[in-house]
Formats: C-alpha cells, sequence, structure tokens
C-alpha cells in the first residue's frame, strides 16, 4: 500500500486541526471534500492506518483525530487503548461503516468521544469535530 502520511493544505488561521484516518484513499478523499467548506476546519494530516495515525500526531498539531475503526496494522479499536494507555488526548471521533451496538460500545469503552456511521458523515462530521472540540 503506497504511504498515505502527508500534512495537506496551510494552517494560517485559528482552526480545528483535523486528522483524518481511514486505509481507503477514496474515503479520506470524500471525508476531506466534505469538511473542505467548513472555513474552521483544517485537515492537517492523513493516515492510512493507526502506525501512521501515530506519526502524524508526533509531526503535526491536531486537535481531532477521525479515524475508521477498520484498518491495517494499528486498526481503530487498539490506536483509542494505545492513545489512552500512553495519556494522549487527542480525542477521537471514530467513523465506520460497520456501526454494530456492540463495535459502537467497544469503541466507546476504549476512549472514542464520538462514533459516526460513515452513511451519516455529510451531515454530522463538521458538527461533532465542533462540539468534540468545544468541549475540550
Amino acid at each position: 500500500m503506497e504511504k498515505a502520511i502527508h500534512q495537506t493544505g496551510k494552517v494560517s488561521k485559528p482552526s480545528i486541526n483535523v486528522l483524518i484516518a481511514d486505509d481507503f484513499p477514496i474515503i479520506r478523499t470524500r471525508l476531506k471534500q466534505i469538511l473542505e467548506y467548513e472555513s474552521d476546519i483544517q485537515i492537517t494530516c492523513e493516515a492510512g492506518d493507526g502506525d501512521e495515525v501515530l506519526k502524524c500526531i508526533h509531526n503535526f498539531p491536531i486537535d481531532v483525530i477521525v479515524a475508521d475503526l477498520y484498518m491495517p496494522n494499528k486498526n481503530g479499536f487498539d490506536l483509542l487503548k494505545h492513545l489512552k494507555e500512553t495519556d494522549n488526548r487527542i480525542p477521537v471521533i471514530v467513523i465506520s461503516a460497520l456501526a454494530t451496538s456492540s463495535s459502537v460500545k467497544k469503541a466507546l469503552a476504549c476512549g472514542a468521544k464520538a462514533f459516526i456511521n460513515k452513511e451519516n458523515a455529510p451531515e454530522e462530521l463538521a458538527i461533532t469535530i465542533r462540539n468534540i472540540f468545544n468541549s475540550l
């Protein structure tokens, strides 16, 4: 798989710096399209798996992580557990097409601040990012 980690855009004004993590580039592109007209939200980094998320949070200013649950290497559950164990306080919004009640409960128990079904992302993503960021 081609490395997905890279910085995107410029951060020149106060904004919410968001990291998008999904193993499918087309999903990352769609999530960026959903958020591109939000003046207060900046996509600062993208990652294709949980290991790349960890590289991003060490190299870029990240306020909120939007992460898929089912990624290679370190999946969303492993990522949440790692962030909790290392006392990293960047809030994580889990986004998944497989929103079963057990996966939602497990993600929240592992430390996710919110869970969004991918089908609802266009309506809910920006609002959820703002709500999570403003509750910090």
